[in-house]
C-alpha cells in the first residue's frame, strides 16, 4: 500500500492543496505556488499612478494664551477675601476660591487653573486630586460644568447653593 501525501498551504485568500505520491506532492506543490505568486507579484509591480502635488497649507497662527489668571488676580485681595471665611479644610477652600473668582475677580466661569492659581497666592498645598473634589463638588450641586471649554480644559459655574454654603463660612 502506498503512502498518500498531502499538503496543504494557506496564506490570505490563496490555498494550495495537493494529495497524491510524495514526489507528485512536491512538484505539484512548487509549480502551483510559483504561478500563484508569481502572479500576486505581477499585479503588484504594475506602475502606480503618482498622486498630484499638493501644495502646503500655510500654518495656522499661534493663538497667544489668555492672559495667566495669577498675573491678573491682586494678591492682597484675594488674602483679604479668603481670610474672612473658615477654610479648616480643601473643601472649603476650594468653594472659596471659587467664590473669590466668581465675586471678586467677576469670572462667570473657571477652570481648575484658576483656582489652582489662588491656592499659589494663598501658598495652599493642592490636594493630590483636585479633580475629585470639583465632581463632589458637581455632585452636591456646588458648581455646575459647562458644555464649553478653555483652552481644552473643562468650565466651571458656582451655583446658589455654592453661594449659600460658602455663606455659611464666614467668620
Amino acid at each position: 500500500m502506498s503512502n498518500v501525501y498531502v499538503l496543504k498551504f494557506k496564506k490570505g485568500d490563496v490555498e494550495i492543496e495537493v494529495h497524491g505520491d510524495r514526489n507528485f506532492v512536491e512538484r505539484k506543490f512548487e509549480e502551483l505556488y510559483g504561478k500563484v505568486f508569481e502572479a500576486i507579484v505581477h499585479v503588484k509591480e504594475e506602475p502606480v499612478k503618482k498622486p498630484a502635488v499638493v501644495e502646503k497649507a500655510p500654518p495656522k497662527p499661534v493663538k497667544k494664551p489668555e492672559k495667566a489668571v495669577a498675573e491678573a488676580l491682586d494678591p492682597k485681595d484675594v488674602k483679604e477675601f479668603v481670610r474672612s471665611f473658615k477654610t479648616p479644610t480643601n473643601t472649603e477652600k476650594m468653594l472659596v476660591a471659587a467664590r473669590y473668582l466668581r465675586d471678586k475677580a467677576k469670572k462667570k466661569s473657571f477652570t481648575l487653573s484658576d483656582i489652582k492659581s489662588v491656592y499659589k497666592i494663598m501658598r495652599w498645598e493642592l490636594s493630590k486630586n483636585p479633580s475629585s473634589f470639583l465632581a463632589k463638588f458637581r455632585k452636591r450641586k456646588f458648581i455646575y460644568q459647562l458644555p464649553q471649554k478653555r483652552d481644552g480644559k473643562p468650565l466651571y459655574m458656582m451655583t446658589e447653593q455654592g453661594v449659600k454654603y460658602t455663606e455659611g463660612l464666614k467668620k
